[in-house]
């Protein structure tokens, strides 16, 4: 198992712990659902990415990145249940919704052109860094 997926595996168990603080709401996804539910496992996907062999890998890759801008976009309205809606109007939040959306075009150009560097590169220089810094803010603690 490769040091990439092991931090990816960590960091979602982790997510799966850390998020336990945001309240469930019953209109649509709350923002935990979003994160440990939606964003963590295709992210993972994206960040355990290595010795990318077939068609199939890389539709799985391009799927991922798309559930991830899905995801974004529902973080950047504060969730699908709206819990968030408040924070959502922040300035630093839709900044980092941005910066993974941006990751993750990012990510799908690498996988078009079936670059694993340029996936390495999206998924760990350009995905970590919004996310990081957006849990630092918001994250219940």
């Amino acid at each position: 198992m490769s040091h990439w997926l092991k931090v990816g595996l960590a960091a979602s168990i982790g997510l799966g712990m850390a998020y336990s603080g945001w309240a469930a709401q019953s209109d649509g996804l709350n923002m935990r659902e979003i994160m440990v539910g939606v964003i963590a496992p295709a992210t993972n996907k994206i960040w355990g990415a290595y010795d990318i062999k077939s068609d199939t890998q890389w539709l799985e890759l391009d799927q991922a990145a798309n559930v991830v801008i899905a995801a974004a976009q529902l973080t950047a309205q504060g969730g699908a249940d709206g819990a968030y809606a408040q924070q959502a109007q922040n300035e630093d939040w839709q900044g980092f919704v941005q910066q993974l959306i941006g990751a993750a075009r990012s990510a799908q150009l690498a996988i078009q052109n079936h670059d694993e560097e340029a996936m390495f590169n999206a998924g760990n220089d350009l995905m970590y860094a919004p996310c990081e810094g957006c849990h630092n803010i918001y994250l219940p603690k």
